[in-house]
């Protein structure tokens, strides 16, 4: 007999969640000390790519 899985409640089903780091934009602001400025950089948390793999399911998108 197989168990159905549910999907996962925290990312829906999809695996990925929203980058806690950039609020899922991809981008960073960065002090920039040589230049004394803010630079937009990508997020090392995502990448840049602005999601990352749920902590709930580890990116199964199941429960």
């Amino acid at each position: 007999m197989s168990q159905q899985k549910e999907k996962c409640k925290r990312c829906n089903g999809k695996g990925k969640i929203s980058c806690p780091g950039c609020n899922g934009s991809g981008e960073i602001k960065a002090y920039n000390e040589s230049f004394g400025k803010n630079n937009i950089v990508n997020c090392s948390g995502c990448r840049g790519s602005g999601t990352t793999e749920c902590g709930v399911c580890g990116g199964s998108g199941e429960k």
